[in-house]
């Protein structure tokens, strides 16, 4: 019984998540900026001035270019927030990057939405940007500014890689976690009559007695065992040498709650 409300508790959860997270999307809406520090992680003066460098990219490139820092509590992923920060400033499914720094959860992450920018973040470029960005934040956070711009105007000045594969990432469907779930409470409590009737049956029986006097209770063990040895086999895996390996490019997608295409990555810091 306790096993069947765990499940009961456990769908109910997942299934109004998609509610809870539509809830948040009045509270994030953009002030028109393209840096918005409501952190206050960097200098007033320093923020005003370092924004005409990502209206510079939005005029060159087309692809509006975000920096958001937050250090309020939530209780949404920094994928779902940065998300629908991004949704928040160009729509749905439109070329746009938004870098977040999340204080109060020490989180980074970088999203991109639209058919060009989800190209020009691909995931290598992707995990450069945060191996450069988060060790900034604790150490020199008004640098973060300039190096995030210096990093996005080298991706755009040099463009899309050839070759690269755009790549939707695997995810579990909530019907698969439901059928998965009744499937295994179903299995569990009708093996129950089985493993009782076994118990009580001849409970004075052992449960080697037919081979107590056999002699091949011997040749049966050593057979059983040496089977399991010979089918333990080691197998080799090569590994690349290098971080790319010959492969070629990606940009891993997923989908938001409201359905729209992104590629991010992000990391603790």
């Amino acid at each position: 019984m306790v096993k069947k409300i765990t499940l009961l508790v456990m769908i109910i959860m997942i299934t109004i998540y998609p509610s809870n997270a539509y809830a948040l999307r009045d509270d994030y809406k953009s002030d028109g900026n393209y840096i918005e520090d409501y952190a206050n992680i960097f200098d007033d003066n320093l923020e005003k001035e370092k924004k005409n460098n990502f209206i510079s990219l939005l005029n060159e490139y087309n692809v509006p270019v975000y920096l958001y820092t937050i250090e309020e509590s939530h209780s949404y992923s920094s994928r779902d927030l940065a998300d629908e920060l991004l949704y928040q400033r160009v729509g749905l499914d439109k070329d746009g990057i938004l870098l977040l720094i999340d204080m109060y959860n020490s989180e980074i992450y970088i999203t991109a939405s639209g058919n060009y920018a989800i190209k020009i973040m691909d995931d290598d470029r992707k995990e450069e940007l945060l191996d450069v960005i988060a060790p900034l934040i604790r150490t020199d956070s008004n640098s973060v500014m300039d190096k995030y711009y210096s990093i996005m105007n080298r991706y755009f000045t040099e463009g899309v890689k050839s070759g690269l594969i755009i790549q939707q990432e695997k995810s579990i469907e909530l019907k698969d976690i439901i059928i998965a779930a009744v499937a295994s409470v179903v299995g569990f409590f009708g093996s129950q009559p089985v493993f009782k009737s076994s118990a009580i049956s001849n409970p004075g029986k052992k449960v080697f007695s037919l081979m107590d006097s056999s002699n091949m209770n011997n040749l049966l063990i050593k057979d059983a065992f040496f089977n399991s040895r010979t089918t333990r086999n080691r197998i080799m895996r090569s590994v690349s040498s290098g971080s790319s390996g010959g492969r070629r490019p990606t940009s891993t997608t997923h989908k938001s709650s409201r359905g729209g295409t992104y590629t991010g990555s992000g990391r603790k810091f």
